[in-house]
């Protein structure tokens, strides 16, 4: 007789790369990391997760305006957080970009501050010119209260070489990043910190304006 013939071992389905949830906006899905969580405070207000590590109950919106908005509209903000004792205030979307944008600055500043001590900048006139003749400015911030002629020059040789550049913060809070009293720009030199900088300057756009 013959034998019976061994059934295949089975082998577990690949579990899909990083967590996704849906945005109480457009009801799309998205990995976690990309999009804005928000959460329910101790007092009922809604407020920003501003690293997606607050403890509790979340409800996730995608970095665009026209996301927030529409949530708003259709009570849909509220609804995320069912269940929960006291009255949750719900704020209009004015508020909540603000507090969206907020957020945002707030991991720019901090990421700044954590390059300038890993050596990821440059700040300073001596250390943009000795960056930018090395070729290692990755992207350039500009302070928005910046004198004119400095900002055409830096802007126009920006341009030249397809360099990234935005205009963010003045020069007295772009010096505390870098501990100085100010600074009127700051260059990153570091791929990874340019990236995640021009990913944080991006959503702050699509926030800002209306798809």
């Amino acid at each position: 007789m013959a034998g019976r013939g061994r059934r295949a071992p089975r082998t577990a389905a690949p579990k899909p790369e990083g967590s996704t949830r849906m945005c109480i906006g457009c009801r799309g899905l998205f990995p976690r990391e990309s999009l804005i969580r928000i959460v329910r405070g101790p007092a009922g207000e809604i407020g920003v997760d501003r690293y997606l590590r607050a403890p509790g109950r979340g409800a996730h919106l995608c970095y665009s305006r026209s996301c927030i908005e529409a949530a708003i509209k259709r009570k849909a903000v509220g609804r995320a957080f069912p269940g929960v004792s006291g009255g949750t205030q719900v704020p209009d979307a004015d508020s909540l970009i603000a507090d969206v944008v907020t957020a945002i600055d707030a991991r720019l500043t901090d990421a700044l501050a954590l390059g300038r001590m890993r050596r990821e900048t440059a700040a300073g006139a001596d250390a943009l010119e000795a960056a930018w003749s090395a070729g290692t400015l990755r992207f350039l911030i500009m302070a928005t209260d910046v004198a004119e002629n400095t900002d055409h020059r830096w802007m126009s040789r920006a341009h030249a070489v397809s360099l990234p550049t935005v205009h963010f913060g003045t020069a007295e809070e772009l010096g505390r990043t870098h501990g100085a009293e100010a600074r009127v720009a700051v260059g990153i030199i570091n791929e990874g910190l340019a990236e995640r900088v021009r990913i944080e300057f991006e959503r702050r756009g699509r926030v800002l304006v209306a798809a």
